[in-house]
């Protein structure tokens, strides 16, 4: 009977802490979020999200911000009589990479209004800043609400400190032909695997020490720089991928695999992976753009 008791006990505690965790900010988040802006009051609790019940908030969404390391989700709604609900989402994605990643993921335009991107539309504003996202919603648009969007955004801008370094992998992309916010940047081979559709297998051997940029371009080329922690590891993987993927002991940079020519390179640490289905010329011509670059 003890033991049953002292089980129940712990059920009750259990559900107790875990309610107090959802509902309770630490210091430093109580400080980066205000609890008002012009007129707009923080109603209720907020709403925190962990990894294990992101979904419940994101039904359907919560891979790709998984995908991208995501810590924590602060979910706050603003209220002002005569106005429309304002709602902020807060996400912590564990460093910078992560936040800059989710960012291009998420917009369609880039500006430097707030934080070190930032996209508004219609109501909605999204921007990120050091391993922060965040997103503000107006429900309804108005004069008097894009103001506190926009306030709200500022102030939170101003409050997190250490912006952070953008990544240097990305500038390595060439600008020529390349197709406008189509820019990529991740470390899972979840994201690699869907741009060329490749075998469920990490056949790239992508870790979180492994960094890819990736973009479009209009002569029908998609590019993936894969930078690895050594360069011995870069050359090993693309031998690999030579025989076992391409089947081929060719040593040429393009080969045919099906309807698609691929692209396979090592430059120091970086892999050089393309694709282009409507010929090898294209592919040649990057090869040549990526040698000749710093």
């Amino acid at each position: 009977m003890r033991r049953v008791t002292l089980f129940i006990l712990l059920l009750f505690l259990t559900s107790f802490l875990s309610a107090q965790s959802k509902n309770s900010l630490s210091g430093e988040w109580k400080q980066l979020l205000p609890d008002s802006i012009d007129g707009w009051q923080r109603i209720a609790a907020d709403e925190i999200y962990q990894a294990n019940n992101l979904y419940e908030f994101l039904d359907g969404g919560a891979e790709v911000y998984l995908q991208y390391g995501f810590r924590r989700l602060i979910h706050r709604i603003y209220r002002r009589n005569n106005g429309p609900d304002i709602l902020l989402d807060f996400y912590d994605m564990g460093n910078c990479d992560n936040a800059y990643g989710l960012f291009l993921q998420q917009s369609v335009d880039s500006d430097s209004t707030f934080g070190q991107g930032s996209y508004y539309a219609q109501g909605y504003l999204l921007f990120w800043k050091s391993r922060y996202l965040i997103t503000i919603l107006a429900l309804q648009e108005t004069p008097q609400s894009k103001r506190a969007v926009f306030d709200l955004a500022r102030k939170i801008d101003n409050r997190i400190q250490s912006p952070c370094l953008l990544p240097a992998l990305p500038s390595k992309l060439p600008l020529k032909k390349r197709i406008k916010h189509s820019l990529r940047f991740f470390h899972t081979y979840f994201w690699l695997r869907r741009a060329f559709n490749l075998p469920e297998k990490n056949i790239f051997r992508i870790t979180d020490s492994v960094k890819v940029a990736l973009a479009r371009y209009s002569d029908g080329t998609t590019l993936a720089l894969i930078a690895y922690p050594e360069a011995k590891q870069a050359l090993k993987i693309m031998e690999a991928l030579l025989r076992s993927y391409f089947k081929t002991s060719s040593r040429t940079p393009v080969v045919q695999k099906g309807n698609d020519y691929y692209l396979l390179e090592v430059k120091g640490n970086i892999l050089i992976f393309a694709r282009n289905s409507r010929g090898s010329a294209p592919l040649k011509k990057l090869l040549t753009i990526l040698k000749n670059s710093q």
